[in-house]
């Protein structure tokens, strides 16, 4: 998207060699902020371009190999950052946010999962109803698990859990799914 929105004339094989070149090389500085600033809100853009910056620094072209930890290129070369380290930053923010935001709905479910394998019996998932229809949720366990064991198997994943909870409202009168109501309970 971003290549596409800088050189919009540019015909798709040239954007896809483009992107090929500096998938297997680097990236310019500039592009790399302007790619987390177009994915992320102004806190996470500022968090992860925070994180980049150890990982800049200065070659001749895309494909030479970058020397880092150096303040100033004598050269006037452009900073750049390895794809490679570009991408496992980026990554590596996904998973933090990824697991701040089901920390309390995984806290809820190990209590209930006693055997640890991340798979509930019927009356496990019904456990895990009635807790959190004690702390304020109003959730018919029977509905819920219709849509989650529809044929009676009784086997409920934890993803399988983290699917419906995603999808269902906490209420008729709220955009706000179960999951992100319980993600934002404090501790």
């Amino acid at each position: 998207m971003h290549l596409k929105g800088k050189y919009p004339l540019k015909h798709a094989t040239e954007i896809k060699d483009m992107l090929n070149s500096k998938i297997s090389s680097s990236i310019l500085e500039e592009e790399a902020i302007d790619i987390v600033r177009y994915m992320y809100n102004k806190d996470d853009a500022a968090y992860i371009i925070e994180r980049l910056q150890p990982n800049l620094g200065y070659a001749k072209g895309p494909a030479d190999t970058l020397k880092r930890g150096v303040k100033e290129d004598p050269n006037g070369e452009k900073f750049r950052i390895e794809y490679a380290l570009f991408q496992k930053v980026i990554l590596d923010f996904q998973m933090r946010s990824h697991d701040l935001f089901l920390r309390n709905f995984l806290s809820y479910f190990k209590g209930v999962d006693r055997e640890n394998r991340g798979i509930l019996d019927e009356e496990n998932f019904r456990e895990l109803i009635e807790i959190l229809n004690h702390a304020g949720y109003d959730l018919d366990a029977d509905t819920l698990l219709r849509k989650l064991d529809p044929h009676n198997f009784d086997v409920i994943t934890f993803s399988s859990c983290i699917s419906l909870f995603a999808a269902e409202q906490v209420s008729s009168d709220s955009n706000m799914s179960i999951l992100q109501k319980i993600s934002l309970e404090s501790n």
